[in-house]
């Protein structure tokens, strides 16, 4: 009986111990949900990063979703034409580094903004017509070839010639392909619109081709239709001349059966569609915006890790540096304040390390031609040298004052030597002088008056 009782208390505790497992669970849940807060991307690359040349702007992005992650793909652009994509984590303010997963991400994106620029395009020519979209059109268009197989039924009771009757149960036929077709259309159709529907509002990466083949294979599917449609009206054609030629036809019963065996204006819907989606190059247009798509998603991707070198080398001269705070004792925070300070006019000539001063004139100048050649890599080498050389400077400071004037040796040194020169130049005129006057015999003269 005591067991069976420990025995209960022990499922109890164990369950217990479960829902409380379960409720730490979901409270982890709860506050990973509530730390994954969104952020505006454009904001983020403009005041926290230096990824962005200076003729570069940001102005849209879209969030698409990769392995089930949302990233935010935000396009670079200069001058008005599009020059690069960025991808962050749209819950994680960090740049995706992943050549493969930008390269696919920059595609999708690029993709839906070459594609909307098509479909705008279409839609402002008033002689084009987005053929997708006309599924509705199809179930009448139908309807109206059902009834025409039922008026070539009538004519081919009517004719009397072998031909006649043979062309009309072949047109029935020949229909009755057409609506399967039709059927077939209308399903790829209303595919095609819904898939689209639901990638440019919630696009996955990779999936634009997806897009592009069903619409395509929508495309294709109306050729077949347009191209049987006109056999068929070749067929038709000749059953009329049959009809015209029918000796045991009445005139006013050739003109009705002339007139009966006309396809439906609806049918001609068809034609439009077909002739249009030929003139914008529906397919040749779809096909090419997912190759450039392609192209330069490549292109784009491959240029991420510059940027990122870029971000790098700007952050190490524009922000703290816990380096450059540790050896100045937080006197001085970045290596851009640094080299501010040390070259001011108003501290240049007080700087005791002379060596390490010029140092660090001659490797900034480098490191902001290598940023002006975007060689970033030897940009931050000497940045890393001017930092050392702007630690060298501080740590060692001013020549002594000591209250009395200070003593700058290096203008004392040069004009040292302005005074050496100028000495030089009197003694020659001097011994040019003496020269000429021995020459001349007034040298004795002189010599004699001195003793004198």
């Amino acid at each position: 009986m005591l067991s069976h009782r420990n025995l209960a208390l022990n499922k109890g505790k164990i369950a217990r111990q479960l829902l409380f497992a379960l409720v730490i669970i979901l409270l982890l849940a709860t506050m990973e949900n509530a730390l994954a807060i969104e952020y505006d991307p454009i904001q983020f690359l403009t005041k926290q990063t230096y990824v962005l040349r200076e003729n570069e702007t940001v102005k849209k992005f879209i969030v698409i979703s990769y392995e089930s992650k949302p990233y935010y793909v935000v396009q670079i652009s200069a001058n008005d034409a599009v020059v690069g994509y960025i991808a962050l984590e749209k819950f994680n303010k960090k740049v995706v580094e992943e050549k493969v997963k930008s390269k696919v991400l920059f595609q999708t994106a690029e993709f839906i903004a070459r594609y909307t620029d098509f479909k705008k395009e279409v839609n402002d020519n008033p002689s084009y017509i987005w053929f997708i979209l006309k599924y509705n059109d199809i179930p009448t268009i139908k309807q109206k070839l059902e009834n025409e197989k039922l008026e070539l039924s009538l004519i081919a009771q009517t004719v009397s010639s072998h031909e006649g009757v043979s062309k009309a149960n072949a047109l029935s036929s020949m229909l009755d392909v057409i609506i399967s077709e039709l059927d077939e259309l209308h399903s790829k159709m209303l595919d095609a619109v819904s898939f689209e529907s639901q990638f440019l509002k919630e696009p996955i990466a990779g999936e634009e081709i997806q897009l592009k083949e069903k619409l395509i294979d929508s495309y294709e599917t109306l050729e077949g239709v347009f191209r049987d449609k006109q056999e068929y009206e070749s067929l038709l054609l000749q059953l009329k001349i049959d009809i015209a030629n029918d000796p045991e036809l009445d005139r006013d019963t050739k003109k009705q059966l002339n007139e009966t065996a006309d396809l439906p204006d609806e049918a001609k819907e068809i034609d439009k569609w077909y002739t249009s989606a030929t003139n914008m190059q529906f397919k040749e247009n779809l096909e090419s915006i997912y190759l450039d798509a392609s192209d330069k998603s490549t292109s784009y991707a491959e240029q991420v890790a510059s940027r990122l070198k870029r971000d790098s080398c700007y952050r190490f001269i524009y922000e703290e540096n816990t380096e450059l705070e540790k050896k100045t004792n937080n006197e001085l925070m970045t290596l851009k304040e640094a080299y501010t300070l040390i070259m001011d006019e108003k501290n240049y000539d007080k700087w005791k390390n002379r060596l390490a001063l010029k140092e660090l004139k001659t490797n900034w100048a480098k490191m902001l031609s290598n940023l002006e050649k975007e060689d970033y890599d030897t940009a931050l080498k000497y940045a890393r040298k001017a930092l050392n050389n702007a630690i060298d400077v501080y740590k060692e400071g001013f020549f002594v004052d000591n209250g009395k004037t200070e003593i700058n040796y290096e203008l004392i040194f040069q004009a040292a030597i302005a005074i050496i020169v100028i000495l030089m130049v009197i003694y020659a005129i001097r011994s040019r002088k003496k020269l000429v006057s021995l020459i001349s015999g007034e040298g004795d003269e002189e010599v004699e008056f001195g003793r004198l």
